[in-house]
């Protein structure tokens, strides 16, 4: 799935000629330099310990050489936002500017790369690790898939001429069922592996441990989302811990309690940060992720091969990928539209 994800990612950012400049290792390239790039590295030395990584980076700085090498014609106002020879129009406008201002050759080259680690390596680092992890938090349960298609199944959209693979779901509806909020919150509080930092406005002593004014402060989020006096057997995948619906008649109490419960599990939960680091694009990774997700269910029987162990691994930035490459079996369902 990441490798689908990358080729298309990239192609669609940069149009198809970074391919013929990069070659057929492109998707291999990006992930050995990609997984040597862990957070924190802010050197060479990564490289250098690591000859793989070393070249497939230089590889990488040589396709993006190759891009940058050619003629930039205007692109008027009128015109579309993407082309076969810059991708989106960002990219060309990049270009422009970086020309204007004297950058080198491989300062230009440096400012494109740049551009896909931030854009697409985010897509490769949190979405397609999200995606899979979903599918198989739903589909290690027979009663939780089942639940999940009996809520999907009622929200899917009439098929456009007449073709039952045509899904398409009433997103609204689908974001607001509590069951669904469910899934989405567990599987993100169990996937979750970044780290929020922060600076230290001023030296400050918090039990017993003086801060100094310029340090930097770690907050990694496991620590908040396996917090057990927030969230009971916070091992365990639960998507009802995050359903507060009461009974009419419940008391003030039992109302009171349910608000408190609220609020302790999502100023625990941190997945996208908090305060002005929160993630801008918290909205739109959560529809492409219940989209991608209720497509993939409602199209395939997918199932783990083997002993359905899954084991992840902490050393990610953001959501945690498998730490082995998960084998499943898939199979087209005869009629995607029933439960």
């Amino acid at each position: 799935m990441r490798r689908i994800v990358f080729e298309t990612s990239t192609t669609t950012f940069f149009g198809n000629r970074i391919r013929s400049c990069w070659g057929k290792n492109m998707w291999q390239d990006f992930r050995t330099w990609n997984d040597a790039t862990y957070i924190g590295v802010r050197a060479n030395f990564a490289y250098y310990f690591q000859p793989r990584a070393y070249f497939a980076r230089r590889r990488m700085l040589q396709a993006f050489d190759k891009w940058v090498d050619c003629d930039i014609e205007e692109w008027s106002e009128e015109a579309p936002l993407w082309n076969e020879k810059w991708g989106c129009r960002m990219n060309w406008e990049r270009e422009a500017l970086a020309r204007n201002f004297g950058f080198t050759h491989r300062g230009r080259a440096c400012s494109q790369a740049s551009f896909l680690f931030v854009q697409v390596s985010i897509i490769i680092t949190n979405a397609a690790p999200m995606a899979t992890w979903f599918i198989l938090c739903i589909i290690q349960s027979d009663s939780r898939l089942r639940k999940f298609r009996e809520v999907v199944q009622p929200l899917l959209l009439p098929p456009v001429k007449s073709n039952p693979n045509d899904l398409r779901f009433d997103m609204a509806k689908l974001k607001e069922h509590s069951y669904i909020r469910g899934l989405w919150n567990e599987a993100l509080r169990l996937g979750s592996a970044s780290a929020a930092a922060r600076v230290v406005s001023k030296d400050t002593e918090l039990e017993g441990y003086v801060l100094k004014r310029g340090s930097v402060v770690l907050l990694p989020v496991r620590l908040l989302h396996f917090d057990e006096e927030v969230f009971h057997e916070p091992e365990k995948f639960l998507p009802e811990r995050w359903i507060y619906d009461l009974p009419q008649d419940a008391t003030e109490e039992q109302r009171s309690l349910m608000v408190q419960k609220r609020q302790r599990q999502s100023a625990n939960l941190r997945s996208f940060g908090g305060g002005t680091g929160l993630c801008s694009g918290r909205f739109v990774a959560e529809q492409e992720m219940l989209s991608t997700v209720s497509t993939m269910l409602m199209l395939f029987d997918i199932e783990l091969v083997g002993d359905g162990a899954l084991e992840l691994n902490p050393r990610s930035i953001g959501i945690m990928s498998p730490a082995k490459e998960p084998r499943v079996r898939i199979r087209k369902r005869r009629n995607p539209r029933m439960i």
